[in-house]
């Protein structure tokens, strides 16, 4: 029987603060029903009990120290702790949850800092390498040093690390995640947006409100009041009360009325039921699990081509994705136009969204992970 170990920051079994967590979860009790023996390291449990007990995990292993990011000798003396556990099991195949100092195998679900390096205006760059000069160069160390093998969750995530630090493209292989289809799936009704009795209403989850696109969101709806367009939008941004200069950008865009803020939602599947069609303006997303769950949920998404999940649509049919490297806000803009100038053809874009994530299964992500470990190891 093979042996796995998964290291890995905070394990729940429920209520999940990012899509890599619920990722990681889902491999994991794959493993186990794929009858692997399987070994857990992490640094924090998160469960429905305050003692882990998780059916079919072999043995749980609370570091009891979490992982800091900011600093990268921190986290090479965790994984070296880390690592003398390991090393006193034979295992087949170990793998982390992030870029961090290399043990086995990886699955990287964040892009590196020389990528993030080239998204930022030229003032904010310099800022940027001044504060992570350290944790970049312990990054380039990470990859020279090696991992058998990497995963990372979409082409956008694999070609940041082929470009900037020269790994070779066939050790690295794009899993993309998954999605839960709702039990009970609502079929939205667009009949009052298409006789004129309401506005349709876009949606943005931004809680990292630069880096989640929120200002070229912004941007996109100023430029549709001023061409007249009547509309509304929610963004997901719990830190809105307390940003004052958000609130004078609202203000000064006239958008008082057309955007409401909303705080960290528990229930994203409300959120997605409230609004008509999802925006992914992001400037660095991997992936971006909320476009499969908006999908899953038929709400058509309008995706960024920075996001990885952009690799996923297909423009004007299941959704629509729109170029970010040059006048991101007006290309933005004019796909949120066609849409509010096309509004009988919503039932048409939310039906092959439905379409869409019903292929993106977990089961396929996981069976898709296991296929390329076997790969690997044997």
């Amino acid at each position: 029987m093979k042996k796995f170990a998964f290291i890995i920051n905070v394990f729940r079994e429920n209520n999940f603060h990012s899509g890599g967590e619920k990722l990681f979860y889902k491999l994991i009790n794959k493993c186990i029903e794929s009858n692997y023996t399987v070994d857990l390291y992490c640094s924090k449990y998160i469960g429905k009990s305050d003692t882990p007990d998780l059916a079919g995990i072999n043995n749980i292993t609370v570091i009891g120290q979490s992982y800091y990011y900011k600093d990268p000798v921190v986290m090479e003396k965790l994984f070296q702790e880390i690592k003398e556990h390991i090393d006193k099991n034979n295992y087949d195949m170990v793998i982390t949850d992030s870029m961090a100092p290399p043990v086995d195998m990886a699955f990287f679900q964040g892009h590196s800092l020389a990528h993030r390096y080239k998204l930022e205006s030229f003032f904010d760059s310099i800022l940027l390498k001044l504060k992570k000069s350290n944790h970049f160069k312990y990054q380039k160390k990470w990859l020279k040093q090696g991992f058998r093998h990497i995963f990372t969750v979409s082409n956008v995530l694999k070609q940041d690390i082929v470009d900037n630090f020269n790994i070779n493209p066939e050790k690295i292989s794009v899993v993309y995640p998954g999605v839960d289809i709702p039990e009970e799936n609502i079929n939205p009704d667009f009949s009052l947006i298409i006789e004129g009795k309401r506005p349709l209403i876009f949606g943005i989850s931004a809680p990292s409100f630069k880096y989640k696109g929120g200002n070229i969101f912004l941007k996109s709806l100023k430029t549709l009041k001023d061409r007249g367009y009547n509309f509304k939008a929610k963004i997901i941004y719990s830190k809105y009360n307390k940003n004052l200069y958000l609130k004078t950008v609202i203000k000064l865009y006239g958008l008082e009325n057309n955007v409401e803020f909303l705080p960290y939602q528990g229930n994203m599947q409300d959120f997605y039921n409230s609004i008509d069609c999802l925006a992914v303006p992001s400037i660095v997303e991997t992936f971006g699990l909320v476009v499969l769950e908006a999908m899953a949920h038929k709400k058509p998404c309008i995706v960024g081509s920075y996001a990885g999940a952009s690799e996923i649509i297909q423009d004007g049919v299941n959704g629509f994705t729109f170029n970010m490297k040059e006048k991101s806000s007006y290309n933005l803009t004019d796909k949120m136009a066609f849409i509010l100038d096309n509004p009988d053809k919503l039932d048409e874009y939310s039906e092959s969204a439905f379409e869409t994530a019903k292929t993106y299964s977990w089961n396929k992500t996981c069976n898709d992970f296991l296929t390329e470990v076997s790969r690997v190891i044997e």
